[in-house]
Order: C-alpha cells, then structure tokens, then sequence
C-alpha cells in the first residue's frame, strides 16, 4: 500500500549544480548520478537523480531520472514530482511536465525524456569555458496546502584537464612507414599524462601518404578531445581537424588523422615545411570523471518534531551505459520501472515499461 498523507501538499527541492556539463554533453553519452539525499518528511526515504543524453534524427533528447534509492523504509510512497533545467543565470532551459501519483517502491525510477535542442544552443553559445547547469527536481506528496519541507543543494564537477603544445617534427620529407615521431606530455606533478606517435600510412588505392597520429593515456580517462593545426613559415595556422573520443580507462584512446597529405605538404614546402620542419599546434581536452559529489547544503523548511536530520555525502560510481534507446520524437515521455542501484553488474538504469510497469498521471 502505498503512503500519501493528508494534512497539506509538502514539497521538497533538490537542486543539482553540474560544473563542466558542457564537457559530458558535448562528448559522450555516459549515465552518471547525482549525490544521494534523503528527505525526512517522506518518511525518511533516500533519492538521487539520473542523467543521460542522446542525438536521434539530429534531434536533442536528456533523460533524467529520479530515483528512489534501497535504503531502510519498508514502505511505497506515492507523489509527484518535475525536473527543470537551469542555465548559470538561472534562466530555464528545459522544465518538464508534473508526473502525478508515482508510487515509489525501493530501486525504482521514473523518468521524463525530454527534447534539448535549447539546451545543446546555449551549451554551443558558450565557446570561451565550459558551463555549468543547475537540475531541480521539485518533488510533493499528501494533499490540501502547500508546505515547503526543506531543499538540498547537491554539487558535481567533472575533472578537466586541457593542455597545448607546439610539436616539431624534423626532416618531415624523409618521414617513411618505418619512421615516427613521438612526443611525451607530462602533468605538473611530472607524471606521463599523454603520448603522441605521428606516423604515415600508405591508401592502397589512391597510393596516398597519410599522417596519423595514436593517441595514448597514462591515466584513467573517460573523454578526451584532440584538434591539431599546421603552422606555416608566417606563423598562419591551418586547421588538420578535431576529433572526440568516448574511453574506458587508459591506454590508446584512437587514431587522430590530419587532413593534409605527406605529398601535400612536401609539394607546398615553402609554405609549410621552412628547413623541413613541420610545425603542428595541438591542444588536448581529457575528462577523468567525476573528481567531486556531495551536498552542500541541507534547508530543511518546515519539520516535525519527530523528523531526523540525515545527510549523505557520497562519490558514487558510474555505472556502463548500455540504456535502451527509446527517445522517440514527443515532448516528454515519462517511463518507470525497477532498478538496483546497487549491482554489482552495474546494468541499465531502468526496465522500461515491462510486466512491472505502473499507471501514472502526466500533467501537460
């Protein structure tokens, strides 16, 4: 049975910073938590939210869940609840409709997938740093008058690191399938960090001479970003590519290929290769995860006298995203199903919509 008290509509508020989401949404796809938080006037039980997003038919889509955590209520609460997007000025980038009567039982979620094209516009405005939004998710519970019950103020950051470096490569002309060049980055505490090999393969057809470079990592990575120019004898720079690269760890990250042959270059050398030298300009983003999570802040708004005051404070791991893709062409969609967040097999988030699946009200 689940719980839904009378005697006033009680509401609670999580809101989420996520420093440097623009890092996580630009180049993978991963799920990732927010921390965990309990809410003592919901009969103690303990949430976090969820956070995943998808390109479909060159079309945006975020899903984002709530999520009722196993913690120790033997109990199924039924409320409502909405999420809202925030940009760092607070104005609102997404706000999805009110999900209505949801009843909770330990490890389920329930999720809106919502369209993000205005999300992906002001993330792609932001060109001088990475942003940072704000995820509110409002939850209620009981009927009659409202009562705030409290807020908590949960904070993520994603780890960046970026670095830029200029990479001579002597006598270009003479570079062959049995030659490379190899350059090794070091972070400040003199540690390797990255290694890059330049090296040419031949296209069998075309018999062109191409320039590659491996990218390898010597630390734990899970995004990197690489974009490289050539640097002619007047210091003008001609931009080679760019290239995003989703990883699991470390070792080689992938094969960044430069736009300009081997021949191209050799045949334009007065513009490119000044005393057979090629001078290519390379800048490199990696993300290593999630370096911080916790709360911040508990408000607790109005309380009982029987209420207790319970704070998690957690780095939570991410689990391997193998979600369902089911991010279908409509304004929202709001899926529910059971989920362990605690497996060890660190499965998909959510069974959707199978023999377990509930009724709910959504509210446009």
């Amino acid at each position: 049975m689940a719980s839904k008290r009378n005697g006033g509509t009680k509401y609670f508020e999580f809101h989420w910073t996520i420093e440097n989401f623009s890092i996580w949404w630009q180049r993978t796809s991963c799920v990732f938590p927010s921390p965990s938080f309990v809410v003592n006037e919901m009969e103690n039980t303990k949430w976090n939210l969820w956070m995943k997003h998808k390109e479909l038919h060159n079309k945006y889509r975020i899903a984002i869940y709530l999520n009722r955590e196993k913690d120790s209520i033997d109990l199924d609460i039924s409320l409502g609840f909405r999420f809202t997007l925030l940009a760092e000025d607070e104005t609102v980038l997404i706000s999805s409709p009110k999900a209505e009567n949801c009843v909770f039982q330990k490890g389920t979620s329930f999720a809106f997938h919502l369209g993000a094209d205005e999300l992906n516009r002001y993330i792609e405005m932001q060109t001088t740093h990475p942003c940072n939004i704000k995820a509110v998710c409002r939850m209620w519970y009981g009927e009659g008058e409202l009562i705030d019950i409290g807020n908590c103020f949960g904070l993520t950051r994603f780890e960046i690191e970026t670095f830029c470096f200029s990479w001579t490569i002597n006598d270009f002309s003479y570079l062959n399938s049995d030659k490379n060049a190899k350059v090794l980055i070091k972070s400040h505490l003199n540690k390797p960090l990255m290694t890059f090999i330049l090296y040419l393969t031949k296209e069998e057809k075309s018999g062109k001479e191409i320039l590659n470079i491996d990218i390898m990592t010597h630390q734990n990575t899970r995004i990197a970003t690489f974009e490289s120019s050539i640097q002619d004898v007047d210091g003008n720079k001609h931009f080679c590519g760019k290239e995003d690269y989703d990883v699991q760890g470390k070792g080689k990250i992938g094969t960044f290929k430069l736009k300009q042959t081997k021949q191209e270059l050799v045949e334009s050398k007065n513009i490119f290769l000044k005393d057979n030298f090629l001078s290519l300009n390379c800048e490199c983003t990696i993300c290593t995860g999630i370096y911080y999570a916790t709360n911040e802040k508990h408000d607790f708004g109005v309380i009982s006298s029987d209420s207790r005051t319970e704070i998690f404070k957690s780095t939570p791991r991410i689990p391997s995203s193998n979600l369902q893709n089911d991010l279908m062409s409509m304004t929202a969609i709001l899926i529910v199903g059971p989920w362990s967040s605690g497996s060890d097999s660190q499965s998909d988030i959510i069974g959707l919509l199978g023999s377990d699946s509930q009724s709910v009200s959504l509210v446009l």
